[in-house]
């Protein structure tokens, strides 16, 4: 995929560019060091550059979105190399290291590569992390279990499975701009059919007075319509999937809880000012 040449005000290499943004912040050069080593050389060495329009390192790397015969391209095509290196520098902190390789070796996949860059969004939001484990072992009714099982300070425990659902929404775009799908609402998205599809068999029933929390982080660009979210969420099995956020690292959310006591653990866990 062929960025503009305007919207390149500098060019590195992937690892390059990681080791800039080092120089500019209070991450210890020995950690990035270490974690560029591991990276798999296609992924290193593939090509970022400094973007004229938001001033963020970008990079280039993994398939191009597709609406039919159409490749898509914008920013989220290229994504911010700070997000990458803040969420697996958070990982080498809190994972073993077994599972950061196979974290950094499904990266490499460029046909995957968006979807498990997605999984570092709760990653980036949690606080208080003491301890982190990258696909735990089956949980639920099948393999394979959540994506990611969270220790924090105060003992909660949290099992999280992420959703990115980009491909479906581009065919949604598609269909709303054919007209086959109209919505009422401008600037909410209707929910996609399949966008909590076989999420509650990722997981244990809990009983009421559980410590842990669990739920399911989806990666989305746009807003959906509120009143469908809730439907969706309320289908769930209450007992396995207690919370519901939609966004991206960093940016707006939209954040559902099945009571008020995992509400109140989504907002001290997960850095959201209010749910």
């Amino acid at each position: 995929m062929q960025i503009p040449e305007e919207l390149k005000r500098e060019e590195l290499s992937l690892a390059e560019a990681m080791m800039r943004i080092q120089e500019s912040t209070s991450f210890p050069r020995g950690e990035v060091e270490q974690l560029v080593a591991l990276l798999p050389n296609p992924l290193a060495a593939s090509r970022a550059f400094l973007c004229s329009l938001d001033g963020q390192w970008r990079y280039e790397f993994g398939e191009p979105y597709t609406v039919e015969t159409s490749a898509v391209v914008g920013t989220d095509q290229n994504p911010e190399v700070r997000i990458l290196l803040c969420g697996l520098l958070k990982l080498a902190r809190l994972a073993s290291c077994s599972d950061l390789k196979r974290y950094i070796s499904r990266l490499s996949n460029k046909r995957k590569h968006f979807d498990h860059l997605a999984e570092l969004d709760p990653v980036l939001r949690a606080k208080e992390l003491v301890h982190l484990v990258y696909e735990p072992r089956p949980l639920g009714e099948e393999a394979p279990g959540p994506d990611w099982a969270m220790h924090f300070a105060d003992t909660t425990e949290c099992l999280v499975e992420v959703k990115s659902r980009i491909k479906e929404l581009l065919s949604l775009f598609a269909g709303l701009r054919s007209g086959t799908d109209p919505s009422p609402h401008a600037n909410r998205m209707p929910v996609l059919p399949s966008l909590l599809k076989d999420v509650s068999r990722k997981f244990p029933s809990l009983d009421e007075i559980s410590n842990s929390l669990q739920g399911v982080w989806v990666y989305s660009p746009v807003w959906f319509i509120r009143e469908e979210l809730l439907k969706v969420f309320d289908g769930c099995d209450p007992a396995k999937v207690r919370f519901l956020v939609i966004g991206r690292a960093w940016r707006e959310y939209e954040a559902l809880a099945s009571d008020d006591q995992n509400r109140r653990r989504l907002i001290q866990h997960f850095s959201l000012p209010g749910v």
